[in-house]
């Protein structure tokens, strides 16, 4: 199974699901489909990351949180429905 993201160790990992779309900058139409969300933590950093992901795991955006509880209260407004975590290693 994943361990990390972009270097970045796994705290939470979705499960698949639909998060909306994250619109491309450089295009005016395209828009990519956040498939999981992804809180992430790197080494020697005491910051965490909300990764938005795509259908095969790459990361297309992120948002950097202050801890964690920010970053699952963050992911959560991405959802109508509460987060199933596939992967949980915060506790």
């Amino acid at each position: 199974m994943i361990s990390h993201l972009d270097g970045a160790k796994i705290i939470k990992l979705s499960v698949k699901g639909d998060y909306g779309t994250i619109k491309i900058q450089d295009y005016k139409e395209a828009k990519i489909p956040v498939c999981f969300l992804a809180i992430c933590k790197y080494d020697g950093d005491d910051k965490y990351h909300l990764f938005d992901c795509d259908n095969e795991l790459n990361v297309v955006d992120d948002d950097l949180c202050d801890d964690l509880d920010e970053a699952v209260n963050l992911a959560q407004i991405w959802s109508d429905l509460p987060i199933k975590w596939e992967i949980d290693k915060s506790g």
